[in-house]
């Protein structure tokens, strides 16, 4: 998965003053989202972030694009997941399932 990133760099952009300060609120409501024992960062707190900031900035937009989260997680009883914290927040969560529904993606067998 690095080396994938690491191929692809341009589609990745530092998170603004506002996704960190978001970031920070959602660490401290859900602590246990990341494992800090680990030693890269984890992903999930900036997701959760990027959605929440992107939909507070079209709120002044006529015709806004409404920003979804999508995750394979599932909710958890035990350590939240994405999905636990995104209807927490009041983000839409989907799974890539729901990705091909909505964008009526579809395949054929060859």
């Amino acid at each position: 998965m690095l080396q994938w990133a690491k191929m692809r760099k341009g589609v990745f952009h530092r998170p603004d003053a506002v996704q960190q300060s978001t970031v920070k609120a959602i660490l401290a409501r859900f602590p246990d989202l990341v494992d800090a024992s680990r030693l890269s960062p984890e992903a999930d707190p900036f997701v959760v972030a990027l959605a929440i900031a992107r939909n507070d900035e079209q709120k002044s937009v006529m015709f806004p694009t409404k920003w979804v989260v999508v995750t394979q997680e599932r909710f958890s009883q035990g350590r939240p997941k994405i999905p636990n914290v995104c209807a927490a927040l009041g983000v839409e969560c989907v799974d890539i399932l729901e990705v091909f529904r909505r964008e009526k993606w579809t395949f054929e067998a060859t």
